[in-house]
């Protein structure tokens, strides 16, 4: 029976620690929270359960001998605390709030799915302040940085001063995972949550020469040279919930590694819009590969780039438009010029003194160590040498390269055509050279080469050069 009596003082006192710890840590937090009339609660509690002090609390209140009831009062002042404190700092996001609080708080929202959010955030008593600010931080991924991308503020409501209301702008903001941070005074509270769904993009992109009924009827990636004055972009828009700048940059490359900037267009795209189009206005439309690239400031637009090839004659793009030709994803990769072409032994005699400034991207088996783009008067052949990527893989057999050679322009004008030639290409070949001569020589004036494979996905390679 001693020993029971034992366990239970015992147990009695380990509550008195206990109860005696929590009320102490209560009036701390309740100081700095600046609640003086939570911290004087905790108080007593602390008072009237601290072991330390129980002789001279029973000296003057000798009702409180027992310890059982000393537990009781410290019970009953731990929850008069919990009820005159004033409450948390806590931000609520949910689609419809009621009387300053939210319902069914929510973390994720689909923005395919909800057209209106609200934040609502509650402060303690002690946050007085008469503005309320709203930041909202943004993520792209879970590996990028997170980056402010909307702030606002608005002032108190006097009759809920410890209360503000935001409403989100859903139909601005990215796809991704945000941080809202609510600053009212010195207090500021944070929250997580996702913003879901699809983001805005341009589907079913197609280019044309000419609009049809104000659209293109379909998607021509061959064109003929010097065709059209104008390529013109369409496309229906997907998940646009804001109008939304669109950019529309043009490139041209006749050649791997030279590619140049012909123009920039801009077009707006709003909400509900069923269709875009836009007019890509073109100084030319010379042989070679062009890159249409559709971007977006918006964060999460999805950025598309698609390219549409041009060819010299109508024989060359009904070709591939039929697809009659060979199926094979090698490219040509590079094309010089030069006046003459070097054996192996020389080749290797230039390798061997590489830091000559006079030899440019020798490799093996480059036949025009020199390339150059301007040539005299008179010079009786120029060789065009191609690179065929990293060479025909042997499962796509031979393969056909033809080169065509045009008279561009010179002191009597116009556009001639000087030779086309075609030529088979066995497997693992990596380069091929093809000189054409002239007796008397190239008279002044420009001239291009173009070269391409004989497939149906082939990119044409264009190079100019000058006789003078």
């Amino acid at each position: 029976m001693e020993a029971l009596k034992k366990l239970v003082r015992l147990g009695l006192t380990a509550l008195q620690w206990l109860f005696a710890l929590i009320s102490g840590g209560l009036f701390f937090t309740s100081l700095l929270a600046g609640s003086i009339v939570a911290a004087i609660v905790a108080l007593f509690a602390f008072g009237v359960v601290f072991p330390p002090l129980q002789r001279h609390i029973e000296a003057k209140l000798p009702v409180l001998r027992p310890r059982v009831l000393k537990l009781l009062i410290a019970w009953a002042l731990l929850i008069a605390h919990v009820l005159v404190s004033p409450p948390a700092a806590i931000a609520d996001i949910c689609q419809t709030p009621a009387a300053g609080r939210c319902p069914t708080p929510e973390t994720t929202l689909n923005a395919d799915e909800v057209t209106t959010a609200y934040l609502v955030a509650r402060f303690p008593k002690s946050a007085k302040a008469t503005t309320a600010n709203l930041e909202l931080s943004y993520k792209a991924s879970d590996e990028a940085a997170e980056a402010a991308v909307y702030s606002t503020s608005q002032p108190i409501d006097p009759a809920q001063p410890n209360t503000v209301q935001f409403e989100l702008p859903l139909s601005t903001l990215p796809i991704g995972s945000y941080t809202a941070a609510i600053a009212l005074g010195e207090t500021t509270i944070h929250r997580r949550f996702d913003l879901t769904g699809n983001p805005p993009r341009l589907n079913k992109v197609a280019f044309c020469g000419v609009l049809e009924a104000g659209v293109c009827s379909g998607n021509y990636t061959l064109y003929l040279a010097d065709s059209f004055p104008a390529i013109y972009v369409n496309a229906e828009p997907q998940h646009f919930r804001a109008e939304t700048a669109i950019e529309i940059k043009l490139n041209y490359t006749p050649e791997p590694g030279k590619t140049t900037l012909l123009n920039t267009v801009s077009g707006t795209v709003k909400p509900g819009d069923t269709a875009f189009a836009a007019e890509i206005p073109l100084p030319a439309l010379a042989v070679g590969t062009y890159a249409v690239s559709l971007s977006s400031p918006a964060k999460d637009f999805l950025a598309q780039t698609q390219t549409f090839t041009v060819w010299h004659s109508k024989d060359a793009l009904d070709a591939r438009a039929d697809g009659t030709l060979a199926d094979s994803t090698t490219q040509i990769s590079g094309l010089k010029l030069c006046e003459q072409t070097l054996t192996p032994e020389e080749l290797a005699q230039l390798e061997a003194n590489a830091d000559s400034n006079e030899v440019q991207e020798i490799g093996d088996g480059d036949r025009c160590a020199l390339d150059t783009s301007t040539f005299a008067s008179g010079t009786p052949t120029i060789a065009a040498d191609v690179t065929i990527g990293s060479g025909i893989a042997r499962t796509d057999g031979p393969l056909d390269l033809t080169f065509v050679w045009h008279y561009v322009q010179g002191p009597g004008g116009g556009r001639q055509p000087l030779i086309t030639k075609t030529v088979p290409i066995e497997p693992d070949l990596s380069s091929f050279t093809y000189s054409l001569t002239y007796d008397g020589g190239y008279i002044p004036g420009t001239y291009e080469v173009i070269a391409f494979l004989e497939t149906n996905d082939a990119q044409p390679l264009r190079r100019e050069f000058v006789v003078e």
